[in-house]
C-alpha cells in the first residue's frame, strides 16, 4: 500500500513512524527545507509533549462536543508510544516534558526512526500543486512531478509561526476539493498595549494574576513578559483569543499576596523593591502611586493582539464535521486531516502537541486495520 504523508511536522512524523513496516510504502512531502522546524521550538525548545490533565475544557472549536472521541489517546498511552521511539518522559505538575529537556532530541529521534525505516521516505523542498481524488489519490508537485497513493494523510498545520513552514498554503487545495473550513485566526499569541510598561519595563518577567474587571476573579495566572512592543508569556497567550478587539486587563502583580498583606508591607513605599522586579519597582515609584490598589489591579488597556503568523498556535481551520473519528475525510475516504489545520487548538501546557500526535496516530492506525 502506498501512503504519502502531507507535511514533514509533529503530526506527520509520528504518523510516518506507525508505518515502519515492509508492506507500506510511504512518502513525507514537505516545502520547507527541513523538517520539525516548528517542534524545535515548542515549549521554548524543552518541548512539552502532553499534559497528564487531558480534560476537554482545555481545547477550543466550533464543534467541542467531537473532541472527546477523536481523542481516545490518554496521555499514559501516548507516553508509551513516545518510548518506542525512545523518546524517554518525565512529568512534573502535570506536564510531560522528554528526559533530555530539549525538543532536538525528540526531532532526531523521529527522524531516525524514519531513516532506518528502508519503506519511509522523506522529500524536502516539495511544494503541493494539487491534489486530485479517484480511486487513488493523485498529488502534483509545482515542477509537474505526480505521485499517487492509495491513502494520504494531510497534515499541514496551521498559520502560526509562518517561517516555519505552516503557511496556510494548502488551504486553496482545500478550497479547491470543496472542504469546509474556517479562516485561521491568532490563538496563542502576544497582545497588544497601551501602556508605559513597555517602555519602562520592557525585559521584565514576573509571576501574576490577570483579571477581565477591577473586581473579577483571575482568568489567567502566570509569568507575565513584558516586551517593548508587546506582553507575552503563558499566561497572556491563553487569554490572547479574548482580547483580539482590544479591552482592558489588570495585573496583579503580588497574587501571593492579599491586599491587606500589600499594604501593610507598603507602609514605606520603597519597600517595594521587596516585592517586585528592581526594574518595575523603580517605575512604580516614579510614574504611579505605589500602593497595593495599584500592584494588585495594575489596569492596562488593549489593543489588539498579534498577527496569527507570529502566534504559537492558529485557531480556525477544517472544521470537525468534515471528518471521522478517525480523522477519515467524510467525502473522501482514504484522505486524512491530522494536527493544527483542523478547527481545535489548545491552551499552552502541551495539549496542542498532543492533539496533533493523537491524530496522527489515530489516522495511522485507520489505514492499517483497513490495509
Amino acid at each position: 500500500m502506498k501512503v504519502g504523508i502531507i507535511g514533514a511536522g509533529a503530526a506527520g512524523l509520528m504518523a510516518a513512524v506507525q508505518f515502519k513496516y515492509p508492506e507500506y510504502e510511504v512518502v513525507i512531502l514537505d516545502h520547507s527545507p527541513a523538517a520539525g522546524k516548528k517542534l524545535l521550538i515548542t515549549g521554548n525548545g524543552r518541548c512539552n509533549l502532553t499534559n497528564m490533565d487531558m480534560s476537554m475544557d482545555k481545547y477550543y472549536s466550533t464543534n467541542p462536543e467531537r473532541l472527546a472521541n477523536l481523542m481516545p489517546i490518554s496521555p499514559a498511552l501516548l507516553r508509551k508510544y513516545l518510548d518506542k521511539q525512545y523518546i524517554y518522559t518525565y512529568e512534573k505538575n502535570g506536564y510531560v516534558y522528554p528526559m533530555s529537556n530539549q525538543a532536538s532530541s525528540v526531532l532526531k529521534l523521529l527522524l531516525r526512526a524514519i531513516e532506518q525505516s528502508s519503506n519511509i521516505k522523506l522529500k524536502l523542498n516539495q511544494t503541493i500543486r494539487d491534489i486530485r481524488i479517484s480511486d487513488v489519490i493523485c498529488v502534483t508537485l509545482d515542477n509537474g512531478y505526480e505521485y499517487v497513493f492509495d491513502k494520504v494523510i494531510l497534515a499541514c498545520g496551521g498559520m502560526s509561526y509562518s517561517k516555519t513552514g505552516s503557511d496556510g498554503s494548502i488551504l486553496e487545495i482545500i478550497k479547491k476539493l470543496g472542504i469546509s473550513y474556517r479562516p485561521y485566526e491568532p490563538a496563542l499569541v502576544p497582545i497588544k498595549v497601551d501602556s508605559p510598561l513597555l517602555k519602562y519595563c520592557s525585559k521584565v518577567r514576573c509571576k501574576v494574576g490577570i483579571r477581565k474587571t477591577p473586581d473579577g476573579d483571575y482568568i489567567s495566572r502566570g509569568e507575565l513578559q513584558i516586551n517593548s512592543d508587546n506582553l507575552s508569556g503563558i499566561v497572556i497567550y491563553d487569554i490572547s483569543r479574548i482580547y483580539k478587539n482590544g479591552g482592558y486587563l489588570y495585573i496583579d502583580f503580588l497574587p501571593d499576596m492579599s491586599y491587606e498583606k500589600a499594604t501593610e508591607a507598603l507602609v514605606d513605599p520603597y519597600a517595594i523593591y521587596g516585592l517586585v522586579n528592581d526594574k518595575l519597582a523603580g517605575y512604580m515609584l516614579e510614574h504611579e502611586d505605589c500602593c497595593s490598589r495599584i500592584l494588585k489591579n495594575y489596569q492596562v488597556r488593549v489593543v489588539g493582539v498579534e498577527d496569527v503568523e507570529v502566534g504559537q498556535v492558529s485557531a480556525g481551520g477544517i472544521v470537525l464535521d468534515e471528518i471521522t473519528d478517525s480523522y477519515e475525510s467524510v467525502r473522501y475516504p482514504g484522505l486524512y486531516m491530522v494536527g493544527e489545520m483542523l478547527d481545535v487548538d489548545g491552551i499552552c501546557g502541551g495539549y496542542n502537541l498532543h492533539f496533533a500526535f493523537n491524530g496522527a496516530i489515530m489516522a495511522a492506525r485507520d489505514i492499517k486495520v483497513k490495509s
